[in-house]
């Protein structure tokens, strides 16, 4: 008879790693159990009914997608849409008080060209940006085949740059603090803030950083898909759980929510798994124990598994309901072509170099910086029928330079003080107070949510709101002895982490649990077919 408390696998979290996992392991014939601590699946992937009686469903931690290898999907057979943006960015700047704006098309290169040409003057600095963005592709396309690979060794990974043009870009983002790369390819200073930020989002870091977190960070988001664009999920990061979760009980795989995990007996071959669940204490046997979760949980429950030192998030989240698009002060852009894209806030190259100073000093500036964007203009179908006729839309705010310990005093105080800072930089673009552009709940309050990094820690267990759950890695075995290995490995047998802990982990990329999977299909002898 089977057993129903002893599993081959059992996975701590039904974050969207832990489902792939779960399928992956299913398919090859293993019996899996996920014990999640939440009474619902998804971790920082899910959507919610933020808002009592407005029928909008909102991704609450996550937004965006560019990381998740369509192998994944072609894999596990789930059918799940993800939608081009057709506007990349928005820019807005004022310029001795008059409003001017760059906009980056997906869709047009005639038109990115004519807003350079109208923002600088001519497009000397549209060509630069162009020979960057193709540099940068380069070494998309050399690093994006690799990550669903064991780990290649540093000399490995280099050895795919031949040409003088790869290996320049290679020394750019590997070898030499960032703010090389940037200001040997760009001058305006806006271009150049609207290139770094994605070396800072989630985390505080600069240009010059000696210990080229800023390096790693950017690399993660330039080389998905080995393009580096992000895209929207149809229906919401929400619909990539529902559909992960459809196929893993369609395999069979077993779930158990508001299952909290507290330790783990460790033992070959097999290791005994508590909870806790209803006020009782319940526990499992399994082969296989895969964490889907920040290293400081597998270390609470195995102590020394993992070796990492938790670094500061830095990042307030916003999300907005808006019953309209609020309109632009003196822009010949629509606001709908403004808040499709990324909507860059105070992000100019020498202001945030200024905020992460003064983030660094514990002095909170006016005007930090922050971006925002509007699913629901690419994808409206998170919205109701009713919502979409009346024009509402959603518009979620992502800020920078506000690191986890300035809210461990006192949250709520200081999480009121940055939001306003954040609702004053956006009404200094927009025609009208974004308060009056805010949508009411069933009990008369406005559509807004702000979550510090605090926040982040209590609701999801993102250490000190670090949204990577750990330290970002390089797409390499950063020491001889770990090439060859996927990047998931503890220092316990068979315990592995299928999470963004994990080498090569952090965003929405369902490559850890992929990882971990073909790690214990390997340990175990099979293959994935």
């Amino acid at each position: 008879m089977k057993n129903d408390h002893v599993y081959d696998a059992v996975i701590v979290g039904g974050g969207h790693n832990g489902l792939i996992a779960s399928c992956y392991l299913a398919m090859a014939g293993l019996r899996v159990l996920i014990l999640e601590k939440n009474d619902h699946l998804g971790g920082a992937t899910w959507s919610n009914y933020t808002f009592p009686g407005v029928n909008v469903r909102v991704s609450e931690y996550s937004y965006l997608i560019s990381l998740l290898p369509q192998k994944i999907l072609s894999d596990l057979g789930i059918s799940f849409e993800i939608r081009q943006r057709p506007v990349a960015s928005f820019t807005p700047l004022l310029k001795e008080g008059i409003p001017s704006s760059l906009l980056i098309s997906n869709t047009s290169e005639d038109i990115t060209r004519n807003s350079f040409i109208t923002f600088t003057g001519d497009d000397r600095e549209y060509q630069k940006y162009r020979i960057l963005q193709e540099k940068l592709a380069i070494f998309a396309r050399n690093v994006w085949p690799t990550l669903l690979s064991p780990l290649p060794s540093k000399k490995e990974l280099r050895d795919k740059f031949q040409s003088k043009e790869e290996r320049e870009i290679w020394d750019y983002l590997v070898e030499k603090p960032l703010s090389a790369l940037i200001e040997d390819h760009l001058t305006d200073d806006t271009l150049r803030g609207m290139v770094f930020t994605d070396a800072k989002i989630g985390l505080l870091t600069n240009p010059d950083d000696p210990t080229l977190l800023q390096n790693k960070t950017f690399i993660y988001h330039i080389i998905g898909q080995g393009t580096g664009e992000w895209s929207v999920p149809v229906g919401g990061m929400g619909a990539l759980v529902d559909a992960l979760k459809s196929k893993a009980q369609a395999l069979g795989v077993s779930f158990e929510t508001s299952a909290k995990v507290v330790k783990v007996d460790h033992g070959v071959p097999t290791s005994v798994v508590w909870y806790t669940r209803d006020e009782k204490e319940l526990s499992v046997a399994a082969q296989y124990v895969l964490f889907n979760t920040a290293s400081n949980i597998v270390n609470q429950c195995l102590p020394h598994a993992y070796a990492e030192k938790q670094v500061d998030g830095s990042v307030f989240k916003i999300n907005m309901i808006l019953k309209k698009l609020p309109g632009l002060k003196g822009d010949s852009i629509s606001s709908k072509d403004a808040f499709t894209g990324t909507f860059h806030l105070n992000e100019g190259y020498q202001h945030m170099k200024t905020s992460y100073q003064n983030a660094q000093n514990g002095v909170l500036m006016d005007a930090l910086p922050g971006e925002m964007y509007c699913h629901s203009l690419t994808d409206p179908s998170i919205l109701s029928a009713d919502l979409q006729e009346k024009g509402y839309q959603t518009l979620t705010l992502f800020g920078l330079d506000v690191p986890y310990h300035w809210f461990t005093q006192d949250n709520a105080a200081t999480k009121d003080e940055i939001a306003r800072n954040y609702l004053r930089s956006i009404n200094n673009f927009i025609e009208e107070d974004i308060l009056d552009c805010l949508a009411a709940d069933a009990a008369g309050n406005l559509c807004f949510e702000a979550k510090s990094p605090v926040d982040l820690e209590s609701s999801i267990d993102l250490p000190k709101g670090n949204i990577f759950h750990g330290n970002l890695t390089w797409p390499f075995a950063e020491i001889d002895d770990d090439a060859g290995a996927w990047g998931v490995e503890t220092n316990y047998k068979n315990v592995f982490i299928c999470g963004s802990s994990a080498k090569r982990g952090g965003a929405v990329s369902g490559i850890p649990g992929h990882n971990a999977a073909m790690k214990v299909l390997e340990t175990a002898g099979r293959k994935f077919l």
